[in-house]
């Protein structure tokens, strides 16, 4: 059966989200935001509708909303979105690509899983998360909420995510390594022993802390 989506957000990533669900059997209806937030009428050739008119115009009971706001301010933003949603009494669903290799059933509400990720057994995803194509998370992990993790990372078994942490392209994480809440690694890194302050900024091969910098004043290019 085909399901009815609305994109929330209107980024590069919220076009490229609408072109996977199109592309995997679904129907997308248009994207939307709050009205406050919208400065064009179309993306492409889909409307976009502002969040406070969505029930006027849908029936709400038959769409999904895939929240597609993305990694700013060590994902607050998506989160801060997502309470949106909520209090519009909209489904947001995790959207899971039907070409990712996902093992779990133990996903929360608003994650997306893109193309080409694996997910492994014993693999436990909070709300929000973003698992990006080619990510593999191998067993026994846990991730909390609103966690962005870019392509090509690769988790060992037994790790520990907290929440509203950004984890870049083509880094690795050894296994039974902890991550506390908003850290943010840079790409290509490679975490060899657990963090343990929250809101700190990690690089390098092996990664070290950024002195005097933190995640939430941290610009994500």
């Amino acid at each position: 059966m085909e399901l009815n989506y609305i994109i929330n957000g209107t980024t590069p990533f919220s076009s490229m989200i609408r072109k996977i669900i199109e592309a995997e059997g679904g129907k997308v209806l248009c994207f939307t935001t709050l009205r406050k937030f919208i400065d064009s009428t179309k993306i492409e050739e889909l409307p976009i509708v502002a969040t406070e008119d969505l029930a006027d115009r849908f029936d709400i009971g038959e769409i999904f909303v895939v929240n597609t706001v993305g990694y700013t301010k060590m994902n607050t933003i998506r989160e801060k979105a997502q309470s949106e949603l909520d209090a519009f009494n909209l489904r947001t669903v995790s959207y899971i690509s039907k070409k990712a290799n996902v093992y779990s059933d133990d996903i929360g509400k608003g994650c997306i899983i893109m193309p080409g990720a694996f997910v492994g057994p014993n693999v436990k995803l909070g709300k929000g998360n973003i698992i990006y194509s080619n990510v593999s998370l191998t067993h026994h992990i846990t991730i909390g909420n609103y966690n962005f993790i870019a392509s090509g990372c690769v988790l060992g078994g037994g790790i520990s995510i907290e929440n509203n942490c950004f984890i870049g392209l083509n880094t690795t994480i050894r296994n039974r390594i902890s991550i506390p809440s908003f850290t943010l690694i840079g790409c290509a890194s490679n975490i060899v022993k657990p963090i343990e302050n929250e809101n700190t900024v990690w690089i390098g091969n092996p990664a070290s802390k950024v002195i005097g910098r933190n995640a939430l004043e941290t610009t994500i290019k």
